[in-house]
């Protein structure tokens, strides 16, 4: 994928944060002989970097792969800066709510 994206001029950090060791060895997911894939042109490099067997994402619970996503995104926000987009969003919103409740006002006449 990473190649992927460079060929089309994409400026993305891709960061896999699923599917890990960890999510394998502890959640007790099947797994399956990398042979079985042999023909896709992804297996010699899966093989060499991963070894002999595989496992489907689609076998990880949906609950942990959110949760994993997530902690992961939270993990890169500055938290600080995301709290006061959240009070900026509020003020706006209410500025909003007043303005168009003046405009209907002002729309219906006397």
């Amino acid at each position: 994928m990473p190649q992927r994206l460079d060929r089309y001029g994409a400026a993305v950090d891709l960061d896999r944060v699923a599917l890990t060791r960890e999510h394998v060895a502890n959640r007790g997911l099947p797994s399956f002989e990398a042979i079985t894939k042999r023909k896709d042109p992804r297996y010699r490099w899966f093989v060499g970097l991963y070894g002999a067997r595989c496992w489907e994402l689609d076998a990880l619970s949906p609950v942990i792969l959110r949760e994993t996503v997530e902690k992961r995104i939270f993990e890169l926000i500055d938290t600080a800066y995301w709290e006061r987009c959240a009070v900026v969003e509020r003020a706006e919103r209410e500025s909003l709510v007043g303005i168009m409740a003046e405009w209907k006002r002002i729309v219906s006449g006397p």
